[in-house]
């Protein structure tokens, strides 16, 4: 998930706000979710090349959770075996940051 910041609000905040709105994650859930990291890169766009840092959280999921987008920025969720996942997030189907998250 991911998703802009607001002011007055912290990045945990954000993390159950986005995980509610692009999965229906229960909020008790999304609180488990463990800080990781951070990932900083520069991405271009029709405007420029900008900075970008992305906050990671690690969550293990139960195996009955069946995501549900609710605010329509989530196209499809796909449960994929590991071995696959790079094959799934470098193709064209995901987007840049997606790509440098999951190969972090």
């Amino acid at each position: 998930m991911s998703g802009g910041f607001s002011v007055g609000h912290t990045v945990s905040e954000h993390v159950v706000k986005e995980t509610q709105e692009e999965a229906n994650l229960p909020e008790e859930l999304a609180k488990q979710a463990k800080f990781a990291g951070t990932v900083s890169f520069f991405f271009h766009s029709e405007r420029g090349i900008f900075p970008e840092t992305e906050f990671v959280y690690d969550l293990e999921l139960p195996k009955d959770f069946m995501p549900k987008n609710n605010d329509g920025e989530v196209d499809d969720f796909l449960l994929v075996p590991s071995s696959q996942a790079s094959i799934v997030v470098f193709c064209e189907m995901a987007n840049d940051h997606v790509n440098i998250l999951t190969g972090d």
